[in-house]
This record gives structure tokens, sequence and C-alpha cells, in this order.
């Protein structure tokens, strides 16, 4: 048997992935103070983009490097599985803007945004983008998660 803490895209999304891996095997119980449409996950627009904090530490890199692969091919999974656009997931392009010198880890670029790239402060300017106040400013396409959208689709999956 499988307690889930929690009903915000976290808990239920590996929730998910063990029903998928175990399926038949496992008994899910979800406890929750709150469930959809009044969870924070509902409120908050989620934009995956791992490694926005601090990596200079080696157990972020590490967890890092452990959970951000899985978590990207599960998302892009979603995306290209006849009826995607039903669980809430899109692909949609980011700008990030760093106040200083930031280089992502190269196997965050290598294997889940192969079209990162900075833009020079020319081109920032010709999309009307501020570059003022920045040091550089990147773009990659990302995942965004609806969690209005999203969390209703994985409570699905439990009933």
């Amino acid at each position: 048997r499988v307690a889930i803490v929690g009903a915000g895209v976290s808990g239920l999304t590996v929730g998910v992935a063990l029903a998928e891996t175990y399926g038949k095997h496992l008994e899910f119980t979800i406890f929750a103070e709150k469930f959809s449409p009044d969870t924070t996950s509902d409120r908050a627009g989620g934009i995956f983009i791992p490694g926005v904090a601090n990596h200079d530490s080696d157990d972020f890199a590490r967890d890092m490097r452990t959970w951000a692969p899985p978590t990207y091919h599960y998302f892009d999974h979603l995306c290209k599985s006849p009826g995607g656009s039903e669980c809430g997931v899109f692909r949609t392009p980011l700008y990030k803007f760093h106040s200083k010198a930031y280089q992502p880890p190269s196997w965050l670029c290598e294997e889940l945004y192969p079209d990162y790239r900075e833009l020079s402060q020319n081109e920032a300017k010709g999309m009307g983008l501020p570059y003022q106040g920045f040091e550089s400013i990147a773009t990659f396409t990302t995942f965004l998660v609806r969690g209005t959208v999203y969390l209703p689709w994985l409570m699905k999956i439990f009933q």
C-alpha cells in the first residue's frame, strides 16, 4: 500500500508515476488537507525550470540530475501522447533573465534544453525585452503545467 501525501502537482505526479510503474501491485490512498481546485498548485502556474536555484552545491546538483530528466521526459511523453492537450501540460518558449552571470550545467542544455541560447543585447532589444539591469537573457523551450487542468486529469487516474 502507498500513501500519497498531498494532492498537488508533486504528490499526484509521483503517485501516477508509481501507478504506471507498478500498476495493480499497489493500492493508493491520497492524504491531503485540500484537493483541486483548492490547492496551491491550482493557483500557481507551474513552469518546469530545473536549475533555477543555486546549483553550486554538490547535493543540489546530484538531486537535480536525478529528478529533472525523468520529469522532463514524463512531461514530454504527455505532450506527445494522443489526447495530450487534455492533461494541461504544454510546451512553451521561455525567456530567463539573469541578474548575474549564469552558466547552466552542460547536461541541462544537452539533455533537456537543446535550444537553450543566450540572447545578445541587440537581439533582446529588437524583441522588446528589457536588457538594462540584467547580465544576460536566455531563451529555451520548456513545459507549462496548468494546475487547474492537470490536477483533475491526474485524479481521474486514481478513480
